[in-house]
């Protein structure tokens, strides 16, 4: 087996679909939509990659063939935000032989330690959003939800013999109108928002700017300072975001509390595309466009993937009354389940909530750790 680094169009084109060996006809595996991707991982809309050192390495058996990928680097403007000195990896994938993994494990290490870090983390996500991270260790038997990973479970072996560690678990929440408590929330939400002086409402599309200023105030009030994996976002890459997803986009799934004018609170879902990206197999012809198009109205499924709140507004109903509205227009648009991740394991709060409204655990994420 040989070892190289690639780059370039052509060279994250063949580490895009290296995963296509691995899968095979895996009916859980959601391949990602190459187009889209390969501008992740070129850097377009996406800074962590267009501003940070990282690389690219495959592995190829004695035949040519790619058996396994993984990109490794070092965010360092979040080190600097965080005052400390971490690398990453991501989006690895291997052929069940340990020699492969190690052998990705060695070279992306080997190339973290030349650019001085003393600790690697990962997977992590290739946009430092939630896109992507952690292996899968709980939950193998469900299909993932969009912008989440699936992997085989000897992924778990190969980090922890190779001496990874546990850094942090994110939990996926399972949320069904069935076992939500309409009736509690139906009593208290209204009671809430009239003792505390807050009202929820629906993105504005339309005042996308106006929207996204006050997402970030509510972000930048409430992400605490102990959160090593995470920066604040500013308002431009938000905006990015929204574009970068625009087609994905439901506005009635994405909430925001206000105090008055006072912004104190978002919750953000998208619907569960993955219901029908499987089919594509990481192509996107003008045929997939036309079936994405015709399609979109039948997916029942929501991932609800970003939720903050103003710490002055925390335990006072804020978190239940956006759950509660979000489910509530989504049970009107034909969503009859969704899916709450991926939450950290120190995120007390967040979790209280969605246990609260019926949520139950039902997928575990872990990104690991280990000292250079």
């Amino acid at each position: 087996m040989i070892i190289k680094e690639v780059k370039g169009k052509t060279g994250i084109k063949e580490f895009i679909r290296v995963p296509y060996r691995i899968y095979g006809s895996n009916d859980k595996k959601v391949f990602s939509i190459e187009l889209l991707q390969k501008g992740t991982l070129l850097g377009k809309n996406n800074p962590l990659l267009r501003e940070n050192p990282h690389k690219f390495f495959i592995v190829y058996d004695d035949k040519g063939n790619p058996v396994g990928r993984i990109l490794a680097g070092v965010n360092e403007k979040l080190n600097k935000e965080k005052n400390q000195n971490i690398g990453f990896i991501s989006l690895f994938e291997s052929i069940n032989d340990k020699s492969v993994a190690f052998l990705l494990f060695d070279e992306a290490l080997k190339y973290l330690k030349k650019k001085g870090v003393d600790l690697v983390k990962g997977p992590a996500s290739p946009t430092e959003g939630d896109e992507d991270r952690g292996l899968l260790i709980e939950g193998f038997e469900y299909t993932p939800t969009i912008m989440n990973v699936y992997n085989p479970p000897y992924y778990v072996d190969f980090f922890e013999e190779y001496g990874f560690q546990k850094d942090t678990d994110f939990y996926a929440f399972l949320i069904t109108r069935q076992e939500m408590n309409i009736e509690r929330c139906e009593r208290a939400v209204p009671y809430a928002m009239e003792k505390f002086h807050f009202r929820i409402d629906p993105l504005d599309m339309k005042n996308l700017k106006k929207e996204v200023k006050d997402i970030h105030e509510v972000i930048v009030n409430s992400m605490p300072k102990t959160w090593t994996h995470l920066s604040v976002p500013d308002e431009g890459s938000i905006l990015t975001t929204f574009k970068k997803l625009k087609f994905f986009i439901d506005e009635s799934l994405v909430y925001i509390a206000r105090s008055n004018d006072r912004p104190i609170g978002f919750v953000a879902a998208i619907p569960d595309y993955n219901r029908i990206i499987i089919k594509l197999k990481g192509k996107l012809t003008l045929k997939g466009v036309f079936y994405l198009l015709k399609e979109r109205k039948n997916i029942d499924a929501m991932r609800i993937f970003l939720q903050f709140v103003v710490p002055e507004f925390q335990n006072k109903g804020v978190n239940s009354a956006m759950f509660y509205r979000l489910m509530l227009e989504a049970e009107k648009k034909g969503y009859i389940w969704g899916e709450g991740s991926t939450v950290a394991e120190f995120n007390e709060a967040s979790i209280r909530s969605i246990l609260g409204i019926g949520g139950k655990l039902y997928k575990t994420y872990r990104v690991y750790q280990k000292p250079l």
